[in-house]
Order: C-alpha cells, then sequence, then structure tokens
C-alpha cells in the first residue's frame, strides 16, 4: 500500500479530501499535515509515495514544499490543488515535478482518476525497480563466479565491478548434491557441504 499526505492550512479542506480517497475505496494509507514545515518533519520519518498539497499557504507555499519534498524524497509524486486557476501557477508546478495539478473545488471522479492514475504510475515504477534488482543480482553472481574461476569476461559494466568490490569475504561451499535442483532443504540442514573460506584484502 502506498502512502499519500495530504497538505493544507484548513482543516476542512484535508478531511474533504480524506473523505473522497476513503470513499472511492484507494489503496492509501494517508495522513495530513496543517502546513508545510510540518509536512516537511513528517517525511523525514514517514516517507510518502505521493503528496497531496494546497499552493497557498501561510509561512511556505505548496511550490516551495514540493521542491524540498523532491529534493528530500526523489520518488515521491506531487499533486497540486487549488483554487487559483492561473496558468503559471500550473506550469511552475509543472516544472517542479507535479504529476498533476487540481482545481478547488475538487472533482470526486477527477481526483479518482488523478489519484489511480498516480498509483498505476508508482506500481510500474517499483516493477521496473525490481526488475532491475534481479537483473543486477543475476549479473553479480555470474561475474562472482568468473572471478572464482577466472572467467570474468571483459567489459564487465563499472556498477558491477563496484559491487564487486565490495565484497570482502567469500564462502565457497562444495555440495555433494545439485544445490540448484534441492535448494532450501540442503542448505538449512547439514548436507555434508565442505566450506573453503577465500579473503579479500
Amino acid at each position: 500500500m502506498f502512502k499519500m499526505l495530504i497538505v493544507d492550512d484548513e482543516s476542512t479542506e484535508r478531511e474533504c479530501i480524506r473523505y473522497l480517497i476513503q470513499s472511492a475505496d484507494l489503496p492509501l494509507e494517508l495522513r495530513e499535515a496543517e502546513s508545510a514545515s510540518t509536512a516537511l518533519e513528517l517525511l523525514k520519518t514517514w516517507p510518502a509515495d505521493i503528496l497531496f498539497t494546497d499552493i497557498r499557504m501561510p509561512a511556505s507555499s505548496g511550490l516551495d514544499l514540493a521542491k524540498r519534498a523532491a529534493e528530500l524524497l526523489p520518488g515521491i509524486k506531487t499533486i497540486i490543488f487549488s483554487s487559483y486557476a492561473e496558468f503559471e501557477y500550473a506550469r511552475t508546478a509543472m516544472t517542479l515535478g507535479a504529476v498533476s495539478y487540481i482545481l478547488k473545488p475538487v472533482v470526486p471522479k477527477e481526483l479518482e482518476a488523478t489519484i489511480t492514475d498516480v498509483i498505476h504510475l508508482l506500481n510500474e515504477e517499483q516493477d521496473l525497480r525490481l526488475l532491475q534488482d534481479t537483473q543486477q543480482s543475476y549479473m553479480v553472481q555470474y561475474a562472482l563466479h568468473g572471478c572464482i574461476n577466472g572467467t570474468l569476461p571483459a567489459g564487465v559494466s563499472p556498477e558491477i565491478i563496484r559491487l564487486l568490490n565490495e565484497f570482502r569475504q567469500v564462502v565457497l561451499l562444495d555440495f555433494p548434491l545439485h544445490f540448484l535442483e534441492k535448494t532450501t532443504p540442503y542448505f538449512t540442514r547439514n548436507s555434508g557441504a565442505r566450506c573453503s573460506w577465500i579473503w579479500r584484502p
């Protein structure tokens, strides 16, 4: 479940947004903040995925909040909402990385559609990161195998080399059985494996 922070200096506005989101049964964990400073402090300990903020607030604007939130959490998706329809606000919001700009009074269906689109975007990014992490894990395993056997090919990416340089200790296990076919039971119990240690300085 993704996290969404609602920021507005008016409690009635925050309550309205919360009600509309809960009524739409959107899969979000919600929290609220009444100012940009409060929101930034909360984001340090509760990293939200979506920032839903008003533009005009005392002390610091929603645009300033969006900029600072993006510096703190580069992957955060910001939705700006305001009763001010000037193009300049929308353009500034988009240059700061906002994914959408919604005008007050908020139309429930528009709000639901906008947040649903952002959730889909977050899911796609999450799936891509998972795929990239899996591919990188395979590449590191392949490179480690090459290092051990002296068959590391030329042209290995600098990122893989950097990850290899983080290893300080390697354990070699010699299994009498086919380890990849029976991984869990033979790895977690006594399998008669012979263990060798290779230390890196």
